[in-house]
């Protein structure tokens, strides 16, 4: 599975009492998490008020979708990783097992499908830049729908792999005399699943943040000309800078996104790259300690990721931040 790392050092941490760790990766994850969550629901609700008509905020609207549930998944992972739940007798579920199999799936599924979302919506602003006089035939609100729902079909099918080789079975517990809820893998599963992880997780992830590398790229250059010509030109109307201005600051939010993106998940893409690649790199051999600490703070990166956007929607979207106001004022009447 994606950031298997994760999956694995979790459990190492908590057979190794690692402290700092468990703060890390469940005390201070969980808040994060949280917030992430009430971010990301407002996000939902401003941009369904917004326009839909412009396609920048279809795919803005679903891709706060994918960071909720993606957020919701690793607040699970969280709940299931507290002490509290691991020793409680009363479950009738295995709270580790859980966490991976609910939990760690979600958050993997939902952040590939944002990984794609973000792709999507680089290339997007791309070709308004480069191809402005076609752009409104080549990119329509219909068109984009179908791609964002091709991805999200796409991602979840392509990962459907993850529950062959991992099962939900009920299993008896001689220490506790009860029957449990597990997650639980197949004999033989790594002579699949490695395949299928160097797929998904080596080139999928490297081939994402290298498009998204290069769209970004574009992007800064394009609009540092533009910002040139613009300043050198005396032939514009006021209806015109009205709107160079909006598509700039579309341009910039775009831009952020990105850049965020690539900078919470190059942690990831090395992580990952050297767990197929360098030996004894994983949690239970000779390098498991250097694995464990970068695995958290990819870990913490990932949520970060996930939770930020609603700070450069509020700093660079005049249109964001006025209906995100008068959504509170009418929340605000309606309590009083």
């Amino acid at each position: 599975m994606s950031n298997s790392s994760n999956h694995r050092s979790n459990s190492v941490v908590s057979g190794n009492n690692s402290d700092l760790l468990a703060v890390l990766s469940v005390y201070l994850s969980a808040p994060l998490t949280l917030a992430g969550c009430i971010a990301n629901v407002i996000n939902i609700a401003v941009f369904c008020r917004m326009d839909r008509r412009q396609t920048i905020n279809i795919s803005l609207l679903s891709m706060a979708v994918s960071d909720l549930l993606g957020l919701l998944g690793t607040l699970w992972r969280c709940i299931c990783f507290l002490p509290e739940v691991v020793k409680s007798p009363n479950l009738s579920f295995h709270p580790l097992s859980m966490a991976y199999g609910v939990g760690d799936t979600a958050r993997f599924i939902f952040g590939r499908i944002t990984a794609c979302l973000t792709l999507l919506i680089s290339a997007e602003r791309c070709l308004c830049i480069l191809l402005p006089l076609k752009v409104k035939t080549l990119i329509t609100t219909g068109k984009i729908r179908a791609i964002i729902i091709a991805i999200y079909i796409f991602v979840t099918a392509s990962n459907s792999w993850i529950f062959y080789l991992y099962r939900f079975v009920w299993e008896h517990s001689d220490k506790r005399n009860r029957t449990f809820l597990t997650f639980k893998a197949i004999k033989n599963k790594s002579r699949i699943e490695v395949p299928l992880i160097v797929v998904n997780n080596l080139f999928l992830q490297c081939a994402l943040s290298a498009g998204i590398m290069v769209f970004t790229a574009i992007l800064v250059v394009k609009m540092k000309q533009q910002s040139k010509w613009r300043l050198s030109s005396s032939k514009q109307t006021a209806a015109s800078e009205t709107s160079a201005k909006r598509d700039d600051k579309v341009a910039k939010t775009v831009t952020v996104i990105s850049v965020t993106y690539l900078l919470c998940y190059f942690p990831s893409t090395v992580n990952i790259m050297c767990v197929n690649l360098v030996p004894g790199y994983k949690a239970n051999g000779r390098h498991s300690e250097l694995f464990l600490n970068i695995s958290t703070v990819v870990y913490l990166l990932e949520i970060l990721n996930s939770s930020v956007n609603i700070f450069f929607y509020w700093e660079l979207s005049t249109q964001f931040r006025k209906e995100m106001k008068r959504m509170l004022r009418c929340a605000t009447t309606t309590t009083t």
